[in-house]
């Protein structure tokens, strides 16, 4: 049915833009519509796309911009510019083409680690400089361009899992990440000096915590110890750095992280703890310039112990250590330098029951101190706020929420000159409050606000001296003017400052940092309030002191003359002008010694013996080189690479202490290469050339002499029966040998001739001898595969005055075995036989029977085997063999015996099917497997299991399918049985019934019985086959219309359309589907396949519907055979 359909109208504006464009493209000549912008790649040897490179290797440049193809006949080129942070006055590199037209341009420059800048055709760099390479790219035809830049860095990259234990080491420093690292179920250990430098803004994993982040996510163990001379940093790789360029060390659930001596800067958030078990050290690292928070420690559930010791944070956009979770593990917090964060110092969240040690830090220059948030849930926990030099804080030194229920004891501190409060307390606290022996001053609001509710015990402090003069003046308690509580707000609770202190305690210094070195231990510390001086006390045992040293009114201070491997323990303390002296600071626990400095890689293994290029070297030679390495104190163990390739990637021997391998036994002739790598205790390898030397050629011996002959060499009385045999062989390993034999064959000739040449084995067969009472002669010469030869003396024996007859051996070894049953009826006998002396002949007489004694049945047979011919089944069978020689001698064996097989009864037959049209069965079935099948039977009936059909069984042959035609119509059951040709019968088949003359059915009909223009018109059919076969049409579909023409639809009935038919012509009319199989029972329930919306212009009438089933192809022959009815289905329209 045809359908209309219209373009929009175009407006003028997109008329006018579509004849722009025609004229920019076709009418311009040689036009550019849009810039075609050149692509820049950095790649390897491969032409393979690298971001990181390393010392020695060369970096390749490529260019894919058809506006550099300039010419059509010669390879094009083009200059790039590349620049390095060492080598910043780019040096000059040309590509060329790849090939005529191809727009491809390559080229490359070495990487020089060594060199002095200039230009000198290699880039000089240093480890971790950033490569820029640059070129212009033209854009139009005008000359228009732009500069198209592609970075890469001199490192090592790394993205992805780490699942085995992995060690970054220095010599391969800096590592760039490019996505998440994730260490899982194993250990990342990072040695000192190596730098960890995280791509800015990106991750290719997408993956972690921040999916546009790269992380270090350790869901194992991560263990990054450096020292004082060689820091472990963990930056952004951008050249101008900013918070949160990357995203951070973090756990996973079951993560451990040990970091020592690290830097940890502008990441999102320095390092994040999150998980059931997830131990966090660090000791004397710095985290900084976080865009969060510097570290985030959250805990549930378990007992995480969280040692964060000796550690500068600073300079983070958020607090700078957040304490949280639900888990039971402790928290020490002990000796930090915590300033200049813009949230909170320490912040803490969590509500569980896990204690907390902040101790000993100097915390200044933050939002707060040290705040405590809300947290509910769970019944208390105690913080333990002791020695720690609060100052300078731009809210309060101390800042609590209501309901927070922690339980604090806070001691010996100096909370002073914060900018609004020392000690903020909202109030509604579980416990009370312990705030005993500490300075509390200088506060810009007040020293003390709050609590809200309950009386806080805030004996023995000293509050300043204006305070001080307050308590001093009249009775207490009162309106103090620097506390804030129930004397100003009556719904507050009290402050108990009873037992005030009159005078300054003095507190040990806080923020202690140690930098140990070579017999050298640096110090400095943060000033005490009211300090006069300070004493210096250390030893080699904790809590155990030399004489203390006064250093003065300074802070820091160098300790020289130590002993080198030696860990000191240090602590300080503070003295005023009354030589009053505090109480000892926190105890440092630092090592000295040379292992700071700088490791030096092992020296590269040089002085190969054999010299490389050596020839004509011994197949036992041992490898010596010289190695070693210049730091004293170093170790150097060594693996050795060897093989027969020029490329030796065959670790042969590995951690070898000495500088020697002995490879074992060579090969002759054969050039073998080798390489040592040099591994230092420290991980540092260097490796040295691949060296070569040849081994030289094979020296050949002789083979060995014939010798030990048999018949020994003047032996009698010798047989006629002889083998000779001797002893041979080579002393050289992998020599082949043959034998050349001079034999004597007729005697009495002492200069023997050839006889037998090139044998391989060492013994040959000269029977029968053919003279008694003879002298035979023979010698052998072997030959080696060089052609080199040893030839036997000439050897004699005599043989008898006599020769004697032997009988030929007994038949044995009866196939069938002796007794055997179930035997095939087709049966072959076989034996072994023989004759000891050589030269006879042997012929066998065979007994054959079903009695025990069986008769001769053929007697002088040649060969050891029989065939008896198509035994009985069930049968016991005798037989014997009786050898006989060319003599006359006999040797009869035994009476054997075997049974042949029971009667085999055939397999029933299978998948036994009857196909019908109209009158004609079509029979088949799967053919049976037995050889000795003789035929088939088929039974038939008019009821189940009564198979009365006169002449049945009716035998069928072999064949497996047959075809009756003309059958009357009725129902039939068939079964078929399988006879072999000892007469034995099958069981029978499953029983098939047969209905011939049953008429399947086809039938359609229409939505509705009239229709007016509008209206949908749908057609639906439906097929069934009642009868117990199969049954095969054509199925034909179509609509009459009023004035007698008719249309069929195609043979898509789901996508139809109509078809017009000569009504005269059947050959004409069109099948819906041919051939259809209708299974037994078949039923199509009535299916819409027509549908459509009928049009104004349709003539008015009345319309046939019709379906029928027709015998395949009869209609299409000019013949239909309609079966069963043709359905019809009336509708009318009118208009």
């Amino acid at each position: 049915m045809d359908r209309a359909f219209s373009l929009p109208k175009l407006s003028l504006k997109p008329c006018l833009v579509i004849v722009i464009i025609f004229y920019l493209i076709f009418l311009i000549p040689n036009s550019t519509l849009a810039n075609v912008t050149g692509s820049l790649e950095l790649t390897d040897a491969s032409w393979q796309e690298k971001t990181a490179y390393r010392p020695g290797e060369t970096l390749y440049i490529q260019v894919t911009d058809a506006d550099e193809n300039k010419s059509s006949t010669v390879k094009d080129t083009l200059s790039v510019s590349v620049v390095s942070a060492t080598e910043t006055t780019a040096e000059t590199v040309t590509l060329t083409e790849t090939d005529v037209s191809t727009g491809i341009l390559r080229g490359s420059i070495a990487l020089d680690d060594k060199g002095s800048t200039g230009a000198d055709g290699k880039l000089q760099i240093t480890t971790g400089d950033k490569i820029t390479v640059a070129y212009k790219d033209l854009t139009d035809d005008w000359g228009n361009s732009i500069t198209t830049t592609k970075t890469a860095y001199f490192g090592t990259q790394v993205s992805g899992n780490i699942s085995t234990d992995t060690t970054w080491t220095k010599d391969m420093s800096p590592y760039f990440v490019t996505g998440d690292v994730v260490v899982y179920k194993s250990t990342l250990t990072i040695e000192p000096g190596v730098e960890v430098r995280f791509m800015a803004g990106v991750d290719d994993a997408k993956s972690g915590r921040d999916s546009s982040l790269s992380e270090l996510i350790i869901e194992g163990k991560l263990k990054a110890i450096g020292n004082p001379a060689n820091r472990i940093i963990f930056t952004s790789s951008a050249m101008s750095p900013a918070p949160g360029d990357w995203g951070g060390i973090g756990t996973g659930l079951d993560g451990r992280i040990e970091l020592r001596y690290c830097d940890i800067k502008y990441a999102q958030i320095g390092i994040y703890a999150y998980g059931h078990y997830t131990p966090v050290s660090a000791d004397n690292c710095t985290i900084s310039y976080s865009h969060s928070h510097g570290m985030v420690l959250f805990q549930f559930e378990e007992h995480p112990e969280y040692m964060i010791i000796n550690n500068v944070i600073a300079h983070n956009n958020g607090s700078g250590i957040i304490l949280d979770g639900e888990g039971w593990g402790p928290y020490y917090i002990r000796n930090n330098l915590i300033t200049d964060n813009k949230g909170s110092g320490i912040e803490v969240y969590y509500n569980w029951e896990a204690d907390c040690w902040l101790e000993y830090n100097t915390i200044v220059g933050n939002k707060n101190g040290i705040a405590f948030a809300e947290a509910g849930g769970h019944t208390r926990y105690d913080v333990s706020i002791k020695y720690n030099y609060i100052t300078d804080n731009d809210n309060a030194g101390i800042y609590v929420v209501k309901n927070n229920k922690a339980r604090k004891e806070i001691l010996n501190n100096s909370i002073i000159e914060n900018l609004y409060y020392g000690i903020y307390d909202e109030g509604g606290l579980f416990f009370p409050d312990h705030i005993n022996y500490n300075n509390i001053y200088g506060s810009g609001s007040y020293d003390f606000y709050g609590p809200r509710y309950d009386t806080v015990d805030a004996k023995y402090n000293y509050w300043g001296p204006a305070a001080t003069a307050e308590m001093n003046a009249g009775g207490n308690p009162k309106d103090i003017s620097t506390i804030y509580d129930f004397f100003d707000d009556i719904s507050y609770g009290r402050v108990d400052y009873s037992q005030w202190l009159d005078n300054l305690i003095l507190l040990p210094p806080t923020g202690i940092m140690s930098t140990p070195g070579d017999t050298t231990i640096g110090l400095s510390w943060t000033a005490s309030e009211g300090a006069a001086g300070y004493y210096l006390y250390y030893g080699q045992s904790s809590g155990s002191y030399n004489s203390p040293i006064d250093i003065g009114n300074n802070t820091s201070y160098q300790l020289t003359g130590l002993s080198n491997n030696t860990t000191y323990y240090i602590a300080l303390t503070t003295y005023d002008n009354q030589n009053n002296e505090s109480t000892h600071s926190y105890e440092l626990e630092p090592t000295t010694g040379p292992l700071f400095q700088p490791n030096s890689k092992p020296n590269t293994p040089n002085n190969p013996t054999p010299a490389d290029g050596a020839t004509n070297q011994s197949i036992n030679t041992t490898l010596t080189w010289q190695g070693g390495d210049s730091d004293t104190g170093d170790t150097v163990t060594y693996d050795v690479y060897f093989g027969t390739s020029s490329t030796p990637s065959f670790l042969t021997a590995s951690n070898l202490t000495t500088t020697s391998y002995n490879p074992g036994t060579l090969s002759y002739s054969t050039t073998y290469y080798w390489k040592v790598v040099a591994k230092d205790n420290h991980g540092a390898t260097s490796t040295s050339p691949v060296w070569s030397f040849t081994t030289g050629t094979k020296p050949n011996n002789p083979p060995n002499t014939p010798s030990s002959p048999s018949p020994a060499d003047g032996a009698t009385g010798i047989g006629k029966t002889q083998t000779l045999s001797w002893s041979g062989g080579d002393p050289d390993t992998g020599d082949t040998v043959v034998y050349d034999v001079y034999w004597d064959g007729t005697g009495n000739n002492p200069d023997p001739p050839l006889w037998a040449a090139n044998q391989t084995d060492t013994t040959v067969d000269v029977s029968p001898l053919q003279k008694t009472s003879t002298a035979y002669y023979w010698k052998v010469v072997a030959r080696d595969n060089h052609g080199v030869i040893a030839t036997s003396p000439i050897w004699k024996f005599t043989t008898a005055a006599t020769f004697s007859n032997n009988p030929p051996n007994t038949p044995s070894n009866p196939s069938p075995a002796d007794g055997a049953a179930t035997i095939p009826v087709t049966t072959s006998l076989t034996w072994n036989g023989s004759d000891p002396d050589s030269g006879d002949t042997v012929s066998y007489n065979l007994y054959f029977g079903t009695s025990s004694s069986p008769p001769l049945v053929k007697s002088g047979l040649s060969e050891t085997n029989y065939n008896p011919g198509t035994l009985a089944y069930d049968t016991t069978y005798y037989w014997r063999v009786v050898a006989k020689d060319n003599h006359g001698a006999e040797a009869g064996g035994s009476v054997w015996s075997f049974t042949t097989q029971p009667p085999l009864i055939p397999s029933t037959p299978t998948d036994l099917k009857v196909m019908v049209k109209g009158k004609t069965l079509h029979i088949q079935w799967q053919a049976n497997s037995e050889s000795n099948l003789d035929h088939y039977n088929l039974y038939a009936g008019y009821a189940s299991k009564n198979y009365d059909m006169q002449g049945i069984p009716f035998n069928l042959g072999k064949v497996t399918s047959l075809t009756a035609p003309d059958v009357p119509e009725g129902t039939y059951y068939l079964a078929l049985s399988a006879v072999n040709s000892a007469g034995q019968e099958s069981s029978l088949s499953e029983e098939i019934k047969v209905v011939v003359g049953g008429k399947p059915s086809i039938t359609i009909s229409t939505n509705k019985s009239s229709y007016s223009p509008g209206d949908t018109l749908s057609l639906s059919f439906s097929l069934s086959n009642p009868t117990a076969t199969t049954q095969i049409a054509d199925v034909f579909l179509g609509i009459i219309a009023p004035d007698g023409s008719i249309y069929f639809f195609d043979s898509s009935p789901f996508l139809p359309k109509l078809v017009p038919a000569r009504a005269d012509d059947p050959r004409t009319f069109t099948p819906a589907s041919t051939s259809l199989e209708l299974s037994p029972g078949y039923d199509f329930p009535l299916t819409p396949f027509f549908s459509i919306s009928l049009p104004t212009g349709l003539p008015e009438g009345t319309y046939q519907a019709l379906a029928a089933l027709a015998e395949p192809g009869s209609v299409q022959a000019g013949s239909p055979k309609i079966i069963g009815n043709i359905s019809l289905a009336p509708f009318s329209f009118t208009r």
